[in-house]
């Protein structure tokens, strides 16, 4: 109580005074006591008592009433990306390249909780049925859609192959407006790329036959989520990836 209204220079020199005179040694001590007498370090004397705190927080808490919350950097890194994962069920629409909508249907994508970026994707409805890999992975920086500060933006990407249809890549940034619960109101777009014997890395080649669109409408339910095994029957994402021999004379990846 002593302090109060002191101003902030003058609480720290009372500040440091103190802390001197706790800290000096014996001899000097001694010639203290000798000049103030031994009621300098009686109960009265020494119960200005101070908690050990940093610079930082010494400040803060003397510029802040009450001060602010402070995020660690993984919860300030989360609060940053608004789509955390891909898994849940999407509404997919094609279009073809002169602009008309060509089939919609409905994307499953799953993943193990220990890889939320990345999994198995399986899509159901008036086009050819398919199923591939997923990723999601951070693209650059953008503005938050509150306008305030900013967000890590997300770009996603995933293959289905088709049969005899062929396979295809769809790749875009996510764009998340608002939220609806704890779910968020995210959609896609971008580009339909057929490959063409294996595409570009496989010495085949690409085209582009159409765009595509991708809106976020539910999470999956815990049944669904249960599914997501190992098993390539139960849709899931592989854990690990699965060696089988195909011929006598050598193991391939299949």
């Amino acid at each position: 109580t002593m302090l109060v209204g002191l101003s902030r220079r003058a609480v720290s020199t009372v500040i440091g005074t103190v802390l001197s005179l706790h800290t000096l040694p014996p001899q000097q001590r001694s010639e203290f006591d000798g000049l103030m007498g031994p009621a300098a370090w009686s109960p009265a004397a020494s119960a200005l008592e101070f908690s050990p705190r940093s610079e930082e927080e010494f400040v803060r808490r003397s510029l802040y009433a009450p001060p602010p919350e402070i995020q660690s950097y993984s919860q300030q890194l989360g609060d940053a990306i608004l789509l955390k994962s891909m898994r849940g069920v999407w509404v997919l629409r094609e279009y073809s390249a002169d602009g008309t909508l060509a089939a919609t249907g409905s994307l499953t994508f799953r993943g193990a909780d220990s890889s939320p970026d990345k999994g198995q994707v399986a899509y159901a409805g008036e086009a050819a049925g398919g199923r591939g890999p997923w990723i999601l992975k951070s693209d650059g920086f953008g503005r938050s859609p509150t306008g305030k500060g900013g967000i890590i933006e997300m770009k996603a990407l995933w293959k289905l192959r088709r049969g005899s249809e062929g396979t295809f890549i769809y790749s875009g940034r996510a764009s998340v407006t608002s939220f609806t619960g704890e779910r968020p109101n995210a959609s896609i777009q971008g580009p339909i790329v057929q490959l063409i014997n294996g595409g570009n890395p496989q010495g085949g080649s690409e085209k582009k036959v159409g765009r595509f669109e991708a809106d976020l409408r539910r999470f999956l339910t815990a049944e669904e989520e249960a599914a997501a095994s190992d098993a390539a029957s139960a849709g899931g994402a592989p854990q690990a990836l699965q060696v089988v021999c195909i011929a006598s004379t050598s193991v391939r990846c299949k």
